[in-house]
């Protein structure tokens, strides 16, 4: 779950790499991609494994999976 930050928390800075990550299976990545989408949410980089975008508070959220080696 992602929460907005407390009143108390320290405010996050512009364009911060600081990175919480979350590891997803490879093949829910294009449906995860949709849903982000769809809620309106900006993917700010992708790689092969990972998709990146912030969170309410401009904290960077990655969501990651491996290869799939049977493939």
């Amino acid at each position: 779950m992602i929460e907005r930050a407390s009143e108390s928390e320290p405010t996050i800075s512009m364009g911060s790499m600081d990175l919480v990550a979350f590891a997803i299976a490879a093949s829910e990545r294009d449906a995860t991609a949709a849903r982000l989408r769809a809620a309106g949410v900006a993917i700010e980089a992708e790689t092969p494994f990972t998709l990146y975008f912030r969170d309410p508070d401009g904290r960077r959220v990655g969501v990651s999976h491996f290869p799939d080696e049977k493939t």
